[in-house]
């Protein structure tokens, strides 16, 4: 499918969607020169030790576009699907995005693997400037949690060629255990269910291997997100 010119002032969705424009959000000058289409303030939509290391990330429509770029290749085209009932009760048309079908089951693949395939191209360029650079030509990840986005993980570090240990909590069910060992994710089961003692024992795992440790809250991982608005407006 041929790609829709996308800029930051509107996104062009195409005359067979849900209509010509997408409205712009208003946008100051300041934000029209750095092209950036909306702020994301990271660091107060999340405090405390596990978030992310940027104070304050700008995401801008340029980011997703480099992001969807990033990860097109690897994921599947899911549906976008209608429902005639809502539509007539609600008086607008509704789309769904069918991410429910995408690899590893959720949107989250997105995020995940955006974020890994930029660490990787940012190793890439490090090593390239400097011919002595210590880094190794390869790394790998390490998260915690048993839930969508640590399968999400393993599924794109999976996809990336990248190594990937999984801290879960104790009682982790035994259907995301076998997804992360399909996953060919090394899994670690914590000794108990705290959140924060989990999280603890990945970040000491983390220290000990060298991983670097993936947490939901970095603004790579949501322009990976936003991929999916693209994929939905596009209808690709």
């Amino acid at each position: 499918m041929a790609l829709h010119k996308v800029d930051q002032d509107n996104v062009s969705l195409g005359g067979d969607t849900v209509g010509d424009t997408l409205p712009a959000l208003p946008i100051t000058n300041k934000e029209r020169k750095g092209s950036v289409f909306r702020k994301i303030s990271m660091g107060r939509m999340f405090q405390g030790k596990h978030a992310c290391q940027e104070e304050e990330a700008l995401l801008s429509v340029r980011e997703v576009s480099r992001a969807r770029n990033r990860i097109q290749d690897y994921l599947h085209l899911t549906s976008v699907l209608t429902s005639s009932n809502l539509c007539s009760m609600l008086k607008v048309k509704v789309l769904f995005k069918a991410e429910n079908f995408q690899k590893s089951g959720s949107y989250q693949v997105r995020g995940v693997l955006n974020h890994i395939i930029y660490m990787r191209e940012q190793r890439l360029q490090k090593r390239a400037r400097s011919r002595r650079s210590s880094l190794p030509q390869t790394f790998a990840v390490m998260t915690s949690g048993g839930g969508e986005f640590a399968e999400a993980a393993a599924c794109a570090a999976n996809m990336a060629g990248v190594n990937c240990i999984s801290v879960v909590p104790k009682s982790t069910c035994r259907a995301t255990l076998e997804i992360l060992h399909h996953y060919k994710s090394r899994v670690v089961v914590h000794t108990s269910d705290d959140e924060e003692s989990v999280r603890e024992r990945a970040d000491k795992e983390a220290a000990d291997t060298g991983y670097k440790m993936i947490t939901p809250y970095c603004s790579t991982l949501f322009a990976g997100y936003g991929t999916l608005g693209f994929s939905l407006i596009l209808r690709d």
